[in-house]
């Protein structure tokens, strides 16, 4: 049985319209890490490290068991500090 549907490559036409694609794609995200960039470069010059620890967008993605683990976490490495200084 012998396949009569050989795939034949790219015309150049398509070749183009995926380079072109392919730098559109970089330049969008080049401007998205930028923009990301100069938003917390600005935000941290303006009210400091707190601001980017405490982001509304991060907190707003945090489901409760997220909460949970996270208030965990912080009671364990606070007893930790508390054990380690009571002696």
């Amino acid at each position: 049985m012998e396949q009569t549907n050989q795939w034949k490559g790219y015309t150049l036409e398509e070749l183009r319209m995926k380079r072109a694609k392919a730098l559109i794609m970089t330049e969008v995200s080049k401007s998205q890490l930028l923009s990301a960039y100069e938003m917390a470069k600005s935000k941290t010059t303006s009210h400091g490290v707190r601001a980017l620890l405490f982001n509304n967008n991060v907190l707003k993605g945090l489901k409760t068991t997220d909460y949970l683990i996270l208030g965990a976490k912080t009671t364990m490495l606070g007893y930790k500090l508390w054990k380690k200084f009571k002696k």
